[in-house]
């Protein structure tokens, strides 16, 4: 592999941590904004809608941190009701079915 050192220099650990804190504020936003049904990558996504600009993976560690998980299909044993009727669900004026 190649070793590139950064122009800047080595990373200051104080000033990382700062910007983890204030990125955990907007996650922690975002996450309880989708009623904790976002995951890394819509949250990350939202992010960058609001433009705060963050790395994928950075957004996925401080969500692990954080214990903050979004919904995976399921919420407490029964199935996550879409918030949009599917194309076999009929019409979506029909609001009998």
């Amino acid at each position: 592999g190649v070793y590139r050192v950064s122009v800047e220099g080595p990373r200051d650990p104080q000033k990382s941590a700062r910007r983890d804190e204030e990125l955990v504020i907007e996650i922690r936003r975002v996450h309880a904004d989708s009623r904790q049904r976002y995951g890394a990558d819509k949250v990350w996504r939202q992010l960058h809608f609001d433009d705060v600009s963050v790395a994928r993976c950075t957004v996925e560690r401080l969500l692990r941190r954080e214990g903050l998980v979004g919904c995976a299909g399921e919420v407490s044993g029964r199935p996550l009701q879409n918030e949009f009727p599917s194309r076999t669900s009929g019409s979506l004026f029909d609001h009998d079915s």
